[in-house]
């Protein structure tokens, strides 16, 4: 079953990314409306998923000590690697490099929560496989973006998905074998995500858009990228 949630991981990202590679065609690869898209499609995933799924699962106290640890994080690995003077590396690739880091430390948590779910016997499971299909379309989507403006773009990208697929195989696995009784550790875990996530959302993607951008169009894409999450969420019955 582990396998089978690491495949399924794969194909979600690899479609996101092709969904993501023809709205940059449409939009003839336009950096700052894509970075756009791409925050929103972020932002979308925090409001309507993965915020709501963690504080009603989450201790409050638990989950809002590890955003804060999430941030700070992300803020430390932005003085080590101070791109704003770095002509060598280009901004698209901090971008991809900070989203991997968030999504990275989202499926640890995520994984064991899938392992000891998929453990019982339960006909719920394929229901559970659909929605770790669907819930990495959108991560693939928001992948891709950063690497399109990458050289070797591509190689980073499919990189990167081999590398979080099978780490939410490895955690699902560990999640059937071993059971995480502290929702603490549950809810720090998660809250580093969204902290990470969330910065990445808001520093690296809308608000440097924001800046380059007409605010009309700003907030077209802005709304854009959150509706089409909040279908997707309505529709793959997210909370």
């Amino acid at each position: 079953m582990p396998i089978v949630v690491g495949v399924l991981a794969c194909m979600g990202l690899v479609i996101g990314g092709v969904l993501s590679h023809l709205f940059g065609k449409m939009n003839r690869y336009n950096i700052y409306s894509l970075h756009a898209f791409c925050g929103s499609i972020l932002a979308g995933l925090l409001l309507f998923d993965i915020i709501p799924e963690t504080f009603h699962h989450q201790p409050f106290a638990s989950v809002t000590i590890g955003v804060v640890g999430g941030v700070l994080i992300m803020i430390l690995l932005e003085q080590l690697f101070p791109h704003h003077h770095d002509h060598d590396m280009q901004p698209s690739m901090y971008s991809f490099l900070f989203l991997i880091v968030a999504i990275f430390i989202h499926n640890i948590p995520s994984g064991f929560a899938w392992g000891s779910t998929l453990t019982d016997n339960s006909h719920s499971h394929i229901t559970l496989l659909a929605a770790i299909f669907l819930h990495h379309i959108p991560e693939g989507v928001a992948l891709m973006i950063p690497c399109l403006f990458i050289k070797r773009g591509m190689m980073f990208y499919i990189s990167g998905i081999i590398v979080l697929s099978s780490l939410l195989s490895i955690c699902t696995w560990l999640g059937g074998h071993i059971i995480l009784e502290s929702l603490r550790l549950q809810g720090i875990m998660m809250g580093l995500a969204i902290g990470g996530i969330g910065y990445v959302t808001v520093h690296e993607m809308l608000w440097k858009a924001k800046k380059r951008m007409n605010f009309l169009s700003f907030l077209l894409y802005l709304f854009i990228g959150i509706s089409v999450i909040a279908v997707y969420s309505t529709v793959s019955g997210h909370h």
